[in-house]
């Protein structure tokens, strides 16, 4: 790909974009089993080196874990030991800019969604996790599309 692991070129194009972010997606999916059991992994941030970094970090953060169907299983195997920690998710998001959310709308949308579901969580297992407030430093915003609602 013409550059350093897990960096991205802001010169590339859309198809390489989500090329690269595709097959880090894949790298994760096949390591998150392996992490999600680990309850010492409680803070989660991205690949993209732009956000927080976390213990682990999958395209999207906190997203990923939710968009694969694995936040509650996260969150609950954390509840009796490392029951705290901060599960990171931006706007201009690689993960959700190639599941289909390509503008920052749809993407707040969805990261609002995550963290009200993350708090529902932490209430039904007594955990404490945080997602902050999410910027806009994701690595998508070259590719990202116009709101339909702006002119």
């Amino acid at each position: 790909m013409g550059k350093h692991e897990g960096e991205i070129s802001r010169d590339e194009s859309s198809e390489q974009f989500i090329a690269f972010i595709s097959e880090e997606t894949e790298k994760a999916r096949l390591e998150v089993v392996e992490w999600i059991a680990d309850p010492s992994v409680t803070d989660i941030g991205c690949v993209d080196k732009l956000t927080q970094k976390g213990h682990r970090n999958p395209p999207g953060g906190v997203a990923f874990l939710y968009g694969e169907g694995l936040l509650e299983d996260f969150v609950a195997n954390r509840q009796a030991t490392q029951n705290a920690g901060t599960l990171m998710a931006h706007l201009n998001c690689g993960y959700l800019f190639i599941r289909g959310l390509q503008t920052v709308e749809t993407q707040q949308d969805a990261i609002t969604e995550i963290r009200e579901n993350v708090h529902a969580l932490n209430e039904k297992y007594g955990t404490q996790f945080t997602v902050p407030e999410p910027e806009p430093i994701g690595s998508a915003a070259p590719f990202m599309k116009s709101s339909p609602l702006q002119p």
